[in-house]
């Protein structure tokens, strides 16, 4: 059985789910709102990261696996659709694991920088 410590929980992550319907402002034209679903403490385990330059950019990617506790109405709120906002960063989840008492999610960081 897999065991966290509950005092591990010490980062705070925000689950932010994409409109797909937006609604539309007095000129007709689509606002786009993300919803924040779910704020909560998680417990992070850096997987790797690698870099990749060229002569005009930077390639960065960055792996990470958050630990949060098993919410009911996460089962069918959480998706890959979904992204995580971590440290001012915006994760996409590529993998979700429903344990017993924690969920596990993979999330994957790509951006690039120009030189």
């Amino acid at each position: 059985m897999f065991k966290i410590p509950i005092s591990s929980l010490k980062d705070v992550i925000s689950f932010i789910k994409p409109n797909l319907y937006p609604e539309k402002n007095e000129d007709g034209l689509p606002q786009k709102e993300d919803q924040c679903i779910l704020e909560t403490r998680c417990f992070v385990k850096y997987l790797y990261g690698s870099e990749a330059y060229t002569t005009t950019e930077t390639k960065v990617k960055q792996r990470v696996d958050f630990y949060i506790r098993n919410r009911r109405f996460l089962r069918d709120e959480l998706n890959n659709s979904c992204k995580i906002e971590f440290n001012g960063r915006i994760f996409d989840i590529i993998y979700i694991n429903f344990l017993d008492e924690f969920i596990e999610i993979r999330g994957e960081l790509n951006y690039e920088i120009t030189n």
